[in-house]
């Protein structure tokens, strides 16, 4: 393995990973039904890495994913709704963005 330092404002990644020709030529086999697949493995360093004499890289901090939280406070403070939901004789104010990613029946009907 090997490690590598991704410094601000530089290229991240290969330039020449792959030759375009051999990416399309169909005999590789590479974009079946013109769609290619990508598998990428990234491991998160938890402690420092010295990398050859460079200065000591900080550790990655994650940020703590709050989604849920968020999406529940616009949904209980009904903002930005846009749509109304009528069910058994109560009002749900209600988001069509969410709802139509969540539901191919809601992506159907705001269609």
């Amino acid at each position: 393995q090997r490690a590598y330092r991704f410094v601000q404002g530089k290229d991240w990644g290969f330039k020449k990973f792959i030759r375009r020709d051999f990416l399309l030529d169909e005999a590789n086999g590479l974009l079946p039904d013109d769609k290619l697949t990508l598998f990428c493995e990234v491991s998160v360093v938890q402690d420092s890495v010295n990398i050859s004499g460079q200065n000591t890289m900080n550790m990655v901090k994650v940020p703590e994913c709050r989604l849920a939280d968020e999406l529940g406070g616009l949904w209980e403070n009904s903002r930005f709704t846009d749509c109304c939901l009528c069910v058994a004789g109560q009002e749900f104010q209600a988001h069509k963005a969410i709802l139509a990613a969540r539901s191919p029946v809601f992506r159907a009907m705001f269609e």
